[in-house]
């Protein structure tokens, strides 16, 4: 598409990571001087934010020690009179901006050994960047027309009996113009051809019907809540989204810092549309405005012709070099490499204080649970609680905060069969039978809810399925409402189901092309037995499963019915059910009491209490119990590269060596840290990292994008075993750098109150930690010592590299299969070899 869009002299016709036809012959002096002309203040914007930012002294700061030292370098011109040119505002990007004088259709081939289905994209040049209100409108008219499963696009293209396609997308490219996209994924091969020109006479022929100024209201009030709604969770990526624009486009006039967050004036102008404006607008930028059209078709014979084609270039290029160029260029990389793993000095962070862990502030959350089998908390908020005078049967959590929200959620777990897939695909695409006895067909549902709710979800969680709803909080009673007829009155429709099914089995090429995910599914299918929600859940088991739901929908569809409301019956009984409410419960009239009305707590549940929740490792099989000598290879045709899963034993949250472990990994796994630079530098892979899985107890090694996988393998595994057998030693820069880490993200994560709330409960509820288990937890990370990383790294990460105490997936090439299979079985791994 960019290719199609921009010519040769606009920046964005370039992935930002570069192109490999480019990157194999650009020389080190061109990057050198790109990197002097483009790296420099006059090309800098630095964002500050947090809590704890003091300005004056930040600007003081950098008065006194940043200021020198730019004008000392010769960079103190002001931006507007030094002679710097600013990208794509001022160079010759924004003399060539794109353009589409025609309607044009592109065929592009890709590579896949699937080629049931493949994938259309339209694209349209849009308005300038400071275009804020006809911006705005797009986004509004694409949020009617294609946003959920009740959307008129939707309902035509996805949600029918023979859907043209499994998904379909809107996207603004931020540029300067803009360019906007739909895409249609999931369109069956004999479709693609004319998808497109279905999918224009569809919004051509909206523009001459009645328009649904009920509909776009309800789309503007969900805008504006979600507005927001992201001024809480997301404040920081609210404003970095602002500043970079500014950057990149602002020109001070009609598009400067100040007007980066208008969204609310925007959507109060849109409010004030007649329905005559608004299909003019869906006229004049999609239906007669000159589009461009790809068309992605699924190639097998592509990925073979590639890798041929690869491996010719590498023979030639070997050959042209000789055995004398090839010695040259390998004494250049190391010299290279020699220059780049240099380590640090150890005086570096020397004037860096870390500061106490006990400095990070975790937003304040109030917690309290419904009297009775909940059991309480201490506080004011459980003090008002109790004060109401009734309990809930079942065990219902409250987290506050400040906010306009609240959300309710229920945690439902139990035994699993081999409908849970499609059992938890089913909640919100469903009928639905209303407490009141009224049946709601399934778009009539999905209408209420979307006109109720600024969000609502249902995904996996452990070995278990949350399910979601956030709303204003004064709809708060409606909110529970909803909850217990979405778990106890959807109705398993056989012409849903089958849509659902559809959908899957569409999605499937790309789920088993997927390199990493395949290697991680293969080591997901080695360690948890068949009745795991993961193991349920991988692509292979997927792919299985949807194949058996559409026979049964064909053959039997009443027995598929009942399986799906015995599977509901399993995961609904009390013990084990979980309920959740977070944000602004002070604002609640009555919290518990819609729970009482709208859950009542069945005759046999009426005595019992509540029931351990099972995680993943209640579903270790022997081999996830002992990991030792087994693996998956699977061959992908369309795969250029190798990719990796392996695991060994790990540790849950409260083990003694967790902190040391975490820490361990973080040193090892960091950018320009020691496996970074043992193979990413070389280029043995485009990544790797090490991390822990304390659901299922487990240690697992990624790595991704190898071109030999045996290569990067070795070298990572060097690199260990010397930090354990301190031939390589740890310094304290290494343990600082490590820790800052962590605690960044940690800190990070838990920025806002709504993330600390969520955590509150998937956390103490879910997870059984403790309720300080957060500050605990850094308190260790801080207390962690060299000594005890080397002890992490002896006993825990050198096993995950050994045959005799890991298990391992990996996805390769068919050129690339012999080679993988013989390196990896002389590292003693037995390999199941899986052709997708």
């Amino acid at each position: 598409l960019r290719q199609a869009l921009y010519n040769k002299r606009n920046a964005y016709r370039s992935e930002t990571g570069g192109r490999l036809d480019a990157l194999r012959i650009l020389t080190l002096d061109q990057i050198r001087a790109y990197h002097e002309r483009m790296y420099v203040p006059e090309n800098v914007t630095v964002t500050v934010l947090g809590h704890s930012v003091g300005a004056a002294d930040l600007l003081d700061t950098l008065a006194r020690t940043t200021l020198p030292d730019l004008i000392a370098a010769g960079h103190a011109t002001p931006l507007h009179t030094s002679a710097f040119v600013r990208p794509f505002v001022e160079s010759i990007t924004a003399s060539n901006p794109p353009v589409i004088s025609d309607d044009t259709i592109h065929h592009v081939e890709y590579a896949d050994s699937d080629e049931s289905v493949g994938q259309v994209t339209l694209a349209w040049i849009g308005p300038a960047v400071d275009d804020w209100e006809t911006i705005g409108a797009l986004w509004a008219i694409a949020f009617y027309l294609s946003s959920g499963s009740a959307s008129p696009l939707a309902q035509k293209f996805v949600e029918c009996d023979s859907p043209l396609c499994t998904n379909i997308a809107f996207e603004v490219a931020r540029r300067d113009p803009h360019v906007l996209t739909f895409t249609l994924a999931g369109v069956p091969e004999d479709r693609l051809a004319s998808a497109s020109s279905v999918f224009l006479a569809t919004l051509e022929a909206i523009c001459s019907s009645p328009f649904d100024m009920i509909r776009m209201q309800a789309r503007l009030r969900e805008w504006h809540l979600n507005v927001l709604q992201d001024l809480e969770t997301a404040p920081a990526d609210r404003v970095l989204s602002g500043v970079t624009t500014d950057a990149l486009y602002g020109n001070g006039r009609t598009l400067s810092l100040s007007t980066m967050w208008n969204d609310l004036d925007v959507i109060a102008s849109l409010k004030d549309w007649a329905p005559q404006k608004w299909l003019r607008l869906l006229a004049a930028w999609f239906v007669d405005a000159h589009r461009l059209v790809m068309i992605g078709s699924p190639s097998s014979d592509l990925a073979h012709e590639q890798s041929e084609a690869n491996a010719a270039r590498v023979a030639a290029r070997r050959r042209s070099l000789g055995p004398i160029g090839l010695a040259q260029l390998d004494k250049t990389l190391e010299e290279a490499k020699a220059v780049t793993t240099v380590p640090a000095p150890s005086t570096a962070l020397r004037p860096f204080k870390v500061p106490s862990t006990s400095s990070i502030k975790i937003p304040p959350i109030e917690t309290a649970r419904s009297p009775g089998i909940s059991g309480g908390q201490p506080g004011s908020l459980q003090a008002s609680i109790n004060k109401a005078g009734v309990s809930s049967p079942f065990f219902l959590q409250f987290d506050h905060y400040p906010s306009s929200f609240v959300s309710v959620c229920a945690f439902l777990c139990g035994s699993t069969s081999n409908v849970w897939p499609l059992f938890v695909s089913s909640f919100f695409a469903m009928p639905v039978q209303r407490a009141s006895g009224e049946t709601l067909s399934s778009t009539k549902a999905y209408q209420q809810l979307e006109d109720l709710a600024i969000g609502f979800d249902a995904s996996t969680c452990s070995e278990g399925v949350l399910i979601s709803i956030r709303v204003p909080a004064e709809r708060y009673e409606e909110a529970v409402s909803w909850l217990a007829d979405t778990i106890y009155g959807t109705r398993f429709d056989r012409k849903r189901l089958a849509n659902l099914v559809e959908k899957t089995i569409r999605s499937l090429p790309d789920m088993l092309q997927d390199g990493m995910g395949m290697a991680s599914d293969a080591v997901t299918g080695m360690c948890l037995d068949g009745a795991s929600v993961a193991s349920l859940q991988t692509a292979s088991t997927t792919a299985s499963l949807a194949k058996m739901y559409r026979r049964r929908l064909q053959d039997d569809p009443d027995s598929l019915i009942k399986a799906l409301n015995a599977q509901r019956r399993a995961v609904t009984k009390a013990p084990s059910m979980r309920f959740s409410v977070t944000g602004n419960v002070k604002a609640l009239q009555a919290p518990v009491l819609p729970w009482i009305e709208h859950f009542p707590l069945p005759p046999q549940d009426q005595t019992r209490g509540l029931a351990e929740l099972p995680l993943q490792q209640a579903h270790l099989t022997p081999l996830g119990i002992n990991p030792a000598r087994k693996g998956v290879l699977n061959v992908i045709a369309a795969s250029e590269s190798s990719f990796l899963r392996a695991a060994s034993r790990g540790v849950h949250k409260e083990h003694k060596d967790f902190a040391a472990i975490v820490v361990a990994t973080a040193m090892l796994s960091a950018t320009n840290s020691f496996i970074w630079n043992a193979c990413r530098g070389p280029g043995l892979c485009y990544g790797l990292s090490i991390d822990l899985n304390t659901d299922a107890g487990q240690l697992s090694l990624a790595i991704w994008q190898a071109p030999n996988l045996g290569s990067a393998w070795a070298a990572a595994k060097k690199v260990v075993r010397r930090l354990a057998q301190e031939k390589v030693p740890i310094t304290n820069n290494d343990l600082i750098t490590a820790k800052s880490n962590i605690v960044f993200e940690w800190a990070d994560g838990f920025s806002v109150a709504a993330a600390a709330a969520d955590a509150s409960f998937t956390d103490r509820v879910i997870y059984g930690l403790p309720a300080n288990w957060t500050s605990l937890f850094l308190q260790r990370v801080q207390a962690v010592d060299v000594h005890a990383v080397l002890s992490a790294i002896q006993t825990w990460i050198v096993p995950l590299f050994e045959s005799s105490t890991s298990v391992v997936g990996i996805s390769t090439s068919p050129r690339m299969r012999d080679q993988t299979l013989k390196k990896f079985t002389e590292l003693g791994y037995v390999l199941d070899v899986n052709k997708l």
